[in-house]
């Protein structure tokens, strides 16, 4: 009779998975053939089964098989690694060797006499998945077995004591030695507890395992990438300073900062515009200022005023008595003793030249001020350790210092560097007498008024700094 296929159609869920039950097997026939799965992925596995027992595996859109199944047995492939939502169509059909166990699928007698012969070994073509091969064999005749080297733990094998019953060398039942001399129980220790417990050693059948040439992996697949942490949290080499990408929020930041060391100004307007009080001190050349409101400015008299009319006084005898305003020519200079305030109205910039003495007030007048900032050449060097622990001078040249000096480290040094005066040391530990630079940190404005008394020390030779006079 004509071999007819059998079809299984199943829909691939989300995840890939898909089974295929063919039809059952009538009563009374044996149905043998391969398997097909076309339009599957290369990359889609999966196993056969008849009534739940294993019969072996499929791949891809390959042909497997042949599986032999009865009328007490149903066919079943499940699937995984296929394309989710998409149907398929197995095939169930005989190949060339489906004859050569019966007909298919044609009926056979419930009754078989005589001997039936199952062509063993069968012609296989590829590979031959054995899914359902008992772990335990039946053995006739002489069996030799290789124990191993001796000593090799790669080839030894591993060997349970018993009394006949019960395993030992467990908590209920351990393991007594007896010798020569004094016999007794050896007491493994309590289950779980550490103080008692046995040592043992893990190999891998060749090496030990948990040591630093063969160290025990643990797979954690679950753990994420970053952990929330709660506590006291110690970080011994976090440097100072950090690079922040992103916007970083600070509750507690204090509205104002104390400031050491240089701040550069950049100036947005020109000339610049100052408001309230400025006390101008060590200013050189001109200020020009404009007048808002009345002035009052003290000046001290020297020779004659000329105040309208003529008059010729006798100096340090003769004085007159003015009532009023009196209107004056200057000519040449004046020296003015005034007691009292004196109204000015300005024209133009005034020049003033005065001796400061003390701490000046100046009110800001009209907008702008003109400021001459003096402009220099600055001074600055770099000094370098020879000798490891050894003070070095950053300059043997006499360097007076307006206001101080700065002192930053290179960067490309290793180790941090100490500033000091001449008795400067390398200690970091809280004995030592210098300011620390780590690699790349620069000093606030250290106060000394020549640069020959600041020296550096370290550890590491060939440890440097620059610095710049102030």
């Amino acid at each position: 009779m004509a071999i007819v296929p059998q079809h299984a159609t199943a829909t691939a869920d989300g995840e890939g998975d898909a089974v295929f039950t063919f039809p059952d097997v009538p009563q009374g026939e044996l149905w043998c053939g391969t398997t097909t799965i076309p339009g599957a992925p290369d990359g889609a596995v999966g196993t056969v089964t008849a009534s739940g027992e294993l019969l072996g595996a499929v791949y891809g859109p390959g042909s497997y098989g042949p599986w032999i199944c009865g009328s007490s047995r149903k066919l079943a492939i499940a699937v995984s690694g296929l394309a989710a939502g998409t149907q398929y169509q197995a095939v169930w059909h005989a190949d060339d060797k489906g004859t050569a166990f019966s007909t298919y699928p044609a009926p056979i007698t419930a009754t078989v006499s005589g001997a039936v012969t199952i062509p063993v070994p069968l012609e296989v073509d590829g590979t031959v998945d054995v899914g359902n091969f008992p772990a335990t064999q039946p053995v006739s005749g002489e069996v030799t077995a290789d124990q191993g080297n001796q000593g090799t733990i790669a080839e030894s094998w591993f060997v349970e004591v018993t009394d006949g019953t019960d395993v030992l060398g467990t908590v209920a039942h351990p393991l007594v030695t007896t010798g020569s001399g004094s016999g007794g129980t050896v007491d493994q220790g309590d289950q779980g507890t550490i103080a008692e417990s046995w040592f043992v050693e893990v190999t891998d059948g060749t090496n030990v395992i948990g040591t630093p040439a063969h160290p025990l992996a643990v797979d954690v697949e679950n753990f994420p990438a970053t952990q929330p942490v709660s506590g006291t949290v110690d970080v011994g080499n976090f440097p100072a300073t950090q690079p922040v990408s992103g916007t970083v929020a600070v509750s507690n930041f204090p509205a104002t900062q104390p400031v050491s060391g240089t701040v550069a100004v950049t100036q947005s307007t020109s000339p610049w515009v100052v408001s309230g009080t400025v006390a101008v001190s060590g200013v050189a050349g001109t200020v020009a200022v404009t007048q808002s409101g009345a002035w009052t400015v003290a000046a001290t008299q020297s020779g004659a005023w000329t105040t309208g009319r003529t008059w010729v006084l006798a100096s340090g005898t003769d004085s007159v008595t003015v009532t009023g305003t009196v209107a004056a020519t200057q000519s040449g200079s004046w020296t003015v003793a005034i007691t009292g305030t004196v109204a000015a109205t300005q024209s133009g910039a005034w020049t003033v030249a005065a001796t400061q003495s003390g701490t000046w007030t100046v009110a800001q007048g009209g907008a702008p001020w003109s400021v001459n900032i003096p402009t220099g050449t600055p001074t600055q060097g770099q000094a370098k350790i020879a000798t490891g622990g050894t003070a070095v001078q950053l300059t043997s040249s006499s360097t007076p210092l307006a206001q101080g000096i700065v002192v930053q480290a290179l960067k490309a040094n290793t180790a941090a560097v100490y500033v000091g005066p001449s008795g400067v040391t390398d200690a970091g530990d809280g004995t030592g007498v210098g300011w620390e630079l780590q690699p790349g940190q620069c000093s606030p404005v250290l106060p000394y008024s020549n640069a020959d008394a600041v020296y550096i020390n370290a550890a590491t030779v060939g440890s440097a700094v620059c610095w710049a006079a102030i």
